[in-house]
């Protein structure tokens, strides 16, 4: 979806450059270039950053590196800067450093999910991978200590041609030996020309899924990917795979921002390309500078012609630079431009039922755009465009403890067809719950 939002919903902030492991897979492109040497900016400087991410509306920050815990002190003064900006706060950590201690300093911050590599459940594989003695045991430690500390916790590995073929195992492991039920396998996308020779074929790639997809079925694993592909990779799979792992579109320039450890603002993290130094110069102009991400101008012209092009986004930008020096080109494994409607690429919105009983999740948070717009935000991946009318609705939603949509299209006068899509999409982006799976708040509502 193109949003042409005011500004980002979430930006990831790489707090250093520095890390206690040196992953042959690792997305951060200056490690390849033993010239570039990075400047990293100050706690107080830090304290500006977050003061303007704030400004600008910014609900959701993580903090990431490099690995952020190797700059602890910039760390907890980061988090303190953005708890202060109401900002919600995720970390993306190797969990090595995270001994006891740690994890219960980390318990007394609002943390909404710490995620945590972990590249095999074969200890051997891990190191190898991580150019680390000991990383695993290190890693799994942390991962304990955080699980004492109560704090919430997802697992994703980076799947490569090394280790793609452990998916299954490595999620068995984590949920037999952790019971952490939040499990991602990232097919590796190369960020310079070295990862190339580890990335996965169209075959491999299938397979990652299909490894997730049974780990779904056996053991009821939340599972996802935390990488795009064109829809049209799918277009001949199972509808199960597609369902679980089709909908994810790039959301780099467009709802997200990275910040790197100098300040300089870039599209993606895996993106070299900075479009200005958020401490030097205006937030909005800097923003205003990346709309080529939000007016589809990086398409390939070829998937300018599928119908679905729109919710696509034509796979990873970045990969397709890194692989063949330009933005626009098509990536790998586009397939070819779908030219027909596809029940299972174009599920109805309208598919709820209006005496399903539900309930408003307490985690909503909401900003005035342009022209009487708002955007509302159910987690860091979902929102949803409305304008005043549809504000109000869930404003009023916000005062019952349950409710159907039959109930409320009633009582405020609704047009049935039309608002019964609008609920449909709340419900399907994680707005409406069914109470049982409500949760027991956390953080400030907007």
């Amino acid at each position: 979806m193109i949003s042409n939002l005011r500004s980002p919903i979430y930006v990831q902030i790489e707090i250093t450059s520095n890390c206690n492991n040196k992953c042959l897979h690792c997305y951060n492109f200056w490690r390849y270039d033993q010239t570039n040497e990075r400047k990293e900016l100050s706690i107080s400087e830090w304290k500006k950053v977050a003061k303007i991410l704030g400004e600008n509306d910014i609900f959701y920050a993580t903090i990431t590196g490099g690995e952020p815990f190797v700059a602890k002190e910039k760390t907890y003064n980061l988090m303190n800067f953005l708890r202060e900006q109401n900002i919600r706060i995720m970390i993306n950590s190797n969990a090595t450093l995270i001994n006891q201690n740690e994890a219960e300093k980390l318990s007394t911050y609002p943390i909404e999910i710490f995620l945590v590599s972990l590249i095999s459940s074969n200890p051997r594989q891990h190191n190898e991978i991580a150019n680390s003695n000991l990383a695993f045991q290190k890693t799994v430690q942390g991962i304990k200590n955080l699980q004492k500390a109560k704090i919430n916790l997802a697992i994703n590995m980076v799947a490569s041609k090394i280790n793609y073929q452990n998916v299954y195992t490595t999620g068995k492991w984590v949920y037999e030996n952790l019971g952490i039920k939040n499990f991602s396998a990232t097919p590796i996308c190369p960020s310079v020309q070295e990862h190339q020779v580890l990335e996965l074929n169209e075959k491999e790639t299938i397979d990652t899924l299909g490894q997730l997809l049974q780990l779904k079925k056996d053991f009821g694993l939340n599972v996802d990917i935390l990488e795009v592909f064109p829809t049209c990779l799918f277009e001949n799979l199972e509808n199960e795979i597609v369902e679980t792992f089709s909908k994810r579109m790039c959301t780099a320039g467009n709802t997200t921002i990275t910040i790197g450890s100098e300040g300089n603002i870039r599209a993606c993290s895996y993106d070299q390309k900075s479009y200005g130094n958020i401490l030097n110069e205006s937030f909005n102009n800097i923003w205003k500078r990346m709309e080529i991400w939000r007016n589809n101008s990086l398409l390939p012209p070829e998937c300018n012609e599928c119908i679905i092009a729109d919710s696509c986004g034509g796979g990873c930008r970045v990969n397709a630079k890194v692989k063949q020096d330009g933005y626009c080109e098509l990536s790998n494994f586009y397939k070819g431009a779908l030219k027909e409607k596809q029940e299972k690429f174009f599920k109805e919105t309208s598919e709820i039922q209006l005496n399903k009983k539900l309930s408003l999740s307490k985690n909503i948070l909401f900003r005035e755009e342009k022209e009487n717009k708002f955007v509302l935000v159910a987690n860091s991946m979902h929102f949803v465009i409305v304008n005043d009318k549809g504000l109000e609705v869930v404003k009023h939603l916000n005062t019952l403890s349950s409710f159907t949509p039959s109930e409320i299209i009633s009582a405020l006068n609704l047009d049935v067809e039309k608002d019964r899509k609008f609920f449909a999409e709340l419900f399907q982006k994680g707005f409406l719950l069914e109470p049982a799976t409500k949760p027991k708040g956390g953080g400030k509502d907007g």
